[in-house]
Parts: structure tokens; C-alpha cells; sequence
């Protein structure tokens, strides 16, 4: 199965189970249902099955789409009718849900890739197809033609621009600022000089 195209996850949508519709890839149209990705290759809306689709993308784990996010999204009968009769009707509709309720950080993260059908100024070390993955700041899907995972995480355009700092690690022990460390030496010196300090104060008083 050849899938080295332009892929754009969209949508994972839910179907009723007794309102099934194929899988669009070229050896498979199987029936489904659940957790239906809706993709746009090289500028073609296509329906696949979660299995299908972790074939063409490794990266982005299934059930992630620019306008649903990482839930699923269950269709309405008149959606449904979009999905099979015209889904880029549907898209739409779901693009304009997306807009009204996004934060402008993830609507402008939309915006740019669908603009440019493929999001962001590409790294030095390319070659691979162009592929959609999670961006590690802002944990929104984006696409890349990287062929290797950078160390620090992949980055959309928006979050270079906006200069985003990554998020904490899972396990990472917060920095507790250092107490300077008491020794029976240093403790003898202070009593000491408190001492002191104690005498010269009584002496005064005299």
C-alpha cells in the first residue's frame, strides 16, 4: 500500500453502529464505524479505519485530528449524511465549530496549515513523506517531512514564533532552592560571636 502522499489528519469522527461506511484505503473497504479518520491526501478527502491510518502515519498515535482534537467526535444523522454525501461540506462545518471554540494559539496553528496544505518551514534533515505528528509544546497535531524525532520535541511554526518553552517532563523533580548547609563548626563560630555581641551590649549598659 502506498501512502507516500501529503497526509492531513482532519477529524475522527463516530458513526451509529448500524450506519457503517468503507474504508477508503485502496486494499482494504472495510466497514466501520468507530474512531472514522477523515484525512486529506495530496488534496483529497479520504475515510479511513484506525488501522489504515496507523500504516500511512507512525508518529501520531490514531484518534487525533486538527478539528477534533485527541477525542472523538459522534456525528449527527444530518452529519452523517454530509460524511458520505459531501465531506468537505462536513469539514467545513467542523473547521468552523473548531474556530468559535479553539484558543487563538490553536486557531492560528489551524490556520497555517491549511493555508499551506503543510505546516511549517521544514529542519535541515529531511526526505521522508510529509506526515502528521503532535507538536510537544502546544499538543496540537502539525505536519513535517522530518524523518527523525529532534531531541527536544517537534515544534509548530506558531510556537517557534511565539517562543514557547517546552512543557515540564513527566517525573521531573521540582528545583528546591539550597539552604546553606550548618556544621557544628559554623553553629560554634555564630554562638560564639552572639556571645560576644551579648557581652558588649551589657557592658554598655554599665
Amino acid at each position: 500500500m502506498d501512502y507516500m502522499h501529503k497526509i492531513v489528519s482532519l477529524a475522527v469522527v463516530e458513526l451509529p453502529t448500524n450506519h457503517k461506511v468503507r474504508c477508503q484505503a485502496p486494499e482494504c473497504l472495510k466497514p466501520i464505524w468507530k474512531a472514522v479518520h477523515v484525512v486529506r491526501i495530496e488534496g483529497t478527502l479520504q475515510v479511513l479505519g484506525s488501522s489504515c491510518f496507523k500504516k500511512l502515519n507512525h508518529d501520531l498515535p490514531p484518534g487525533v485530528g486538527l478539528y477534533t482534537g485527541s477525542s472523538v467526535r459522534k456525528l449527527t444523522e444530518e452529519e452523517r449524511q454530509l460524511l458520505i454525501a459531501n465531506t468537505e461540506t462536513l469539514i467545513q462545518k467542523l473547521e468552523q465549530e473548531f474556530q468559535e471554540a479553539a484558543s487563538p494559539l490553536q486557531a492560528d496553528v489551524v490556520e497555517r496549515q491549511i493555508a499551506a496544505d503543510i505546516q511549517p518551514p521544514v529542519a535541515k534533515r529531511t526526505g521522508g513523506p510529509p506526515r502528521t505528528v503532535k507538536c510537544f509544546y502546544c499538543k496540537h497535531p502539525m505536519v513535517t517531512e522530518l524523518t527523525h524525532t529532534p531531541g527536544m520535541g517537534f515544534k509548530c511554526a506558531t510556537c517557534k514564533k511565539n517562543k514557547v518553552p517546552p512543557p515540564p517532563r513527566p517525573g521531573t523533580p521540582r528545583r528546591v532552592p539550597t539552604r546553606p548547609i550548618s556544621t557544628p563548626k559554623a553553629a560554634k563560630q555564630l554562638a560564639k560571636e552572639k556571645t560576644a555581641e551579648d557581652y558588649r551590649k551589657a557592658k554598655g549598659k554599665e
